[in-house]
């Protein structure tokens, strides 16, 4: 028992508190937790309000209220920038809001920013539109996914970024695309197996990516070929419903409505 870290992987510290959102903004109950550029991003939807935290100095504002997030369905954000999805598009909220994309897709899409460019999954057409950043917007619309391949994003639930693409599906599974094909990917070496997730995290920064398992109250850490790394235990991550990691700053901060709460890293 005293080894189980070092042997097994497992730490069972429990996290403390990072922030109690509900001092910011009262009812505040975050639905959506994105991390970029060192800044956390938490939408609050029904509260329709979208708050901005310095990772390292807790420095915290309210970047878009009501006025600008009425009727977003989703955002996502790229350094300092804060996005938000419309029926009728995405656009740029913050000091002003700004209609940057228009809306050339039905149903429902999962948006994420990598490297100044926009990544749209759309879940109808099975297909992943790349839009280049042009300094003041974004250019045309390209299909990023290869000729020939035939994907089904159908169940995805949340797309990631670090240099491939990860798309986190419904029920559990998650797969990896580099440039436009398919990566052999598969969790290997996890106990308890894993059967449901709530939401994974991975960027350009970190070695590993993060799988909040709520059901089981734990964080699994496992090596981007799939090995597992390591995995962190507690009830408080049964409430969870976000993950950002910092390996920078040795933090793993969890979601749970009304809160952060936070874990230190201790795997190697």
């Amino acid at each position: 028992k005293e080894k189980e870290a070092e042997i097994l992987g497992i730490y069972k510290e429990e996290p403390v508190l990072y922030l109690d959102l509900s001092l910011l903004s009262s009812g505040f109950s975050g639905d959506k937790l994105i991390f970029s550029g060192g800044n956390i991003f938490v939408f609050d939807k029904n509260g329709k309000k979208i708050v901005k935290i310095g990772i390292d100095t807790k420095k915290t504002q309210i970047v878009a209220g009501p006025e600008q997030v009425d009727g977003a369905t989703d955002i996502f954000a790229y350094q300092d920038d804060v996005y938000g999805v419309f029926p009728d598009g995405i656009y740029s909220l913050g000091t002003a809001k700004k209609k940057v994309i228009e809306k050339t897709w039905d149903g429902d899409i999962l948006v994420y920013a990598y490297t100044g460019n926009t990544y749209i999954l759309d879940k109808a057409a099975n297909i992943i539109w790349r839009y280049q950043g042009t300094g003041d917007g974004f250019g045309s619309k390209q299909n990023w996914i290869a000729p020939k391949i035939t994907p089904d994003f159908k169940n995805a639930k949340q797309i990631v970024i670090d240099g491939t693409i990860w798309i986190f599906s419904d029920p559990f599974n998650i797969s990896r695309y580099s440039q436009g094909s398919p990566q052999a990917f598969k969790p290997q070496g996890v106990y308890p197996a894993m059967e449901n997730v709530t939401a994974i995290h991975s960027n350009e920064e970190n070695k590993y990516i993060y799988l909040l398992d709520k059901e089981n109250g734990r964080v699994v850490v496992l090596e981007k070929n799939g090995n597992y790394k390591a995995q962190y235990q507690s009830d408080q991550f049964k409430e969870g419903v976000g993950i950002i990691v910092s390996e920078k700053t040795s933090k793993a901060i969890i979601l749970t409505k009304e809160k952060l709460i936070q874990v230190d890293l201790k795997h190697p």
